[in-house]
């Protein structure tokens, strides 16, 4: 799916505040009437160091470095991970 606006992936904070963790800004489309691919999905390597975000069009996969400490420990205290 192609969006005519462009697509971001974001978090929120323990506290409910959102973040802005990456934005889309590959045009697929033209200057005159951009398009930009859809995120969708993320993942989290297995150290949990690297955020992996799909985006559908043209099927590519950014990766995004941390530093994601307080996910980390969240994901190891509900029982994820080493």
């Amino acid at each position: 799916m192609s969006l005519s606006r462009r697509d971001f992936v974001n978090r929120s904070t323990l506290v409910g505040a959102g973040v802005l963790i990456a934005g889309n800004e590959l045009n697929i489309g033209s200057a005159g009437k951009p398009e930009f691919g859809e995120f969708t999905g993320v993942t989290f390597s297995d150290d949990g160091r690297t955020l992996f975000a799909n985006i559908q069009e043209p099927g590519i996969q950014p990766a995004v470095s941390g530093p994601w400490r307080r996910l980390n420990e969240h994901r190891r205290s509900q029982g994820y991970g080493a």
